[in-house]
């Protein structure tokens, strides 16, 4: 067993053609403008301008929303930004949106959100790579990046979801909290916020992105950068907001990152970002970049079986092009405590890197079906793809399982229930094939349903409407039968394939607790297993080390 504590962690974004650089040489780019993303609206306010390479191919995307106050501002605001992003290997999109007072809060950040489904949509056609979108933004535009990247509602109404992006630079905003801000200005909104966000106080929360903050909702990784503000004197509310916003983000167990430049102004900060020696650019650099030596080729939505209510689809990242030899691959099981989540967000291509196929699924939700039908679901997702190995190039005999928080409690149960027969369930077409994993990665997920009722945790577990007792259809202690065969615990026993488990022992969520017992239960049974305890970490945020150790792990195992 051993204890890391935190350290800072880098974003990885990976598949850049080159290892990036604030002082790269200004490319040519073409630059085409006023593309309507809301084409129904034929109006200016809904278009975006994209700067590109000219040979741009599977290139990361940088979507940048301009400030301006939510009532002025315009997308050709843009200073140095495009030279510098495309010269560093992406796409580059300026967008524009309407403003107050044409329009009335929510519409700014529904324009973001529509914004974002264009490009998504079509910036392949423009060398882009859809599924790594990245979000920038100054003031307002900070504000609108870092809410469209925490309250679901924007994405999720235009059919993605906050999966949809990879990482968010959210360049000086004072907007995290509305309330907190009218509590620093005498109890009101200062005019430029109240023009926009009114004076009452519930609107002040639906607006604010730190009251949207919650743990396994798929929040990308977010680089907070705060200046002094507009005088020569740091405004210590500014400040205090950027840092409280970080903190709440870690927290809630999301990859963040804070940079205070106290040498720039609040315009400082926007118009010198990409200019050689800017700090705060290097800084956004060391945030977003990974260039590995080979690409990543990534099949979406592939059908690995059917219910009578839906399609159950998985996403398989490829090395490109393939390596001799059969690879390894690893299945990632997402979180969001069984009721939220996708497989559009995971770490685990970028961890483990061009040594291994990636496979990410989704699972029947609580809104769907109760338990046992998301284990049932993963093992039908394994089924699947052990029988379409020769297909895809990787070895069916070498297959691991790894997930965090919910995903980390259906890896375990994955690698602890081969051929308990009530938990194969009959999904898919291939249940001739074997469900087993050979090595299993679990991330702070609970191991026993009924323990749980009794350790010392933030969430009332016992409660009805627990994530425990939505996955069970009722609380656990009303369920017990059920209860154990959702405890990954209650079939430990010695055919078990290695484990390694990592949690944060200040974990407000899922007790550490359950990862103690689960490992203790493990190695009585003589299995192989590795606990790490990660100090001062809570529901995830892991230092890199233990990615690091993730990959040794699957290494040596697989």
């Amino acid at each position: 067993m051993r204890s890391i504590g935190r350290s800072g962690v880098g974003v990885l974004l990976g598949m850049a053609a080159a290892l990036f650089s604030v002082a790269a040489a200004e490319p040519p780019i073409r630059v085409m403008r006023d593309i309507a993303y809301r084409a129904e609206l034929a109006c200016e306010a809904t278009t975006l301008d994209v700067y590109a390479a000219f040979d741009a191919h599977d290139c990361p995307v940088m979507i940048y929303v301009h400030g301006g106050g939510w009532g002025g501002g315009d997308k050709q605001n843009v200073n140095s930004k495009p030279q510098f992003f495309v010269g560093n290997g992406y796409v580059f999109v300026s967008v524009n949106y309407r403003l107050t007072p044409d329009v009335v809060f929510p519409t700014h950040a529904e324009d973001v959100g529509a914004a974002i489904r264009w490009v998504y949509d079509q910036i392949s056609a423009y060398g882009g790579a859809p599924d790594r979108i990245c979000l920038m933004g100054h003031s307002a535009g900070a504000h609108l990046v870092a809410l469209v990247s925490t309250d679901p509602r924007y994405l999720d109404g235009v059919g993605l979801g906050l999966w949809a992006i990879r990482a968010v630079i959210s360049l000086d905003t004072q907007a995290y909290d509305l309330r907190a801000l009218a509590a620093d200005s005498g109890g009101r909104l200062p005019e430029l916020y109240a023009a926009t966000f009114s004076q009452n106080p519930d609107a002040w929360t639906d607006a604010s992105p730190m009251s949207h903050v919650v743990s396994g909702n798929d929040i990308p990784s977010m680089l907070i950068a705060v200046s002094r503000g507009v005088r020569a004197k740091p405004n210590r509310h500014r400040v205090t907001q950027g840092r409280r916003f970080a903190e709440v983000l870690r927290d809630a167990g999301v990859e963040t990152d804070l940079i205070v430049s106290l040498s720039q102004s609040h315009s400082e900060i926007n118009q010198q970002f990409g200019e050689p020696d800017d700090r705060v650019s290097t800084h956004a650099l060391e945030f977003l970049c990974s260039s590995p030596p080979t690409s990543m080729r990534m099949l979406r939505d592939l059908v690995y079986a059917k219910t009578e209510r839906s399609l159950l689809t998985l996403d398989l990242y490829l090395p490109h092009p393939l390596p001799e030899g059969r690879l390894p691959l690893v299945v990632w099981i997402h979180g969001g405590g069984w009721r939220s989540g996708s497989k559009g967000r995971t770490r685990a291509p970028e961890t483990l890197g061009t040594g291994y196929a990636v496979a990410s699924i989704d699972y029947r939700l609580t809104q769907e079906a109760t338990f046992p039908a998301q284990i049932h679901d993963c093992k039908a997702a394994v089924r699947w793809l052990r029988a379409h190995a020769e297909e895809y190039g990787f070895d069916p005999d070498r297959i691991g399982a790894w997930g965090s928080s919910a995903g980390g409690h259906l890896a375990a149960l994955l690698g602890t229930s081969g051929g308990v027969e009530t938990l194969e369930g009959s999904v898919g077409e291939h249940l001739n094939e074997s469900s087993r994993v050979q090595a299993v990665c679990n991330f702070f997920g609970p191991t026993d349903l009924l323990t749980l009722l009794d350790q010392p945790s933030l969430l009332d577990h016992a409660s009805p409407a627990s994530p425990e007792s939505l996955l069970l259809g009722g609380p656990a202690a009303e369920n017990e039968a059920l209860a154990l065969l959702g405890s990954p615990i209650s079939f430990v026993d010695r055919s078990d394939p290695p484990f390694f488990i990592a949690h944060g022992d200040e974990d407000p969520t899922v007790p550490i607790g359950q990862s103690l017992d689960f490992h203790s239960a493990l190695l009585a049974e003589g299995v192989t297993s590795e606990l790490q305890i990660v100090e001062g970490a809570k529901h995830g945020g892991f230092p890199e080390e233990i990615y690091e150790e993730v990959k040794r792990f699957f290494d040596e195992q697989l």
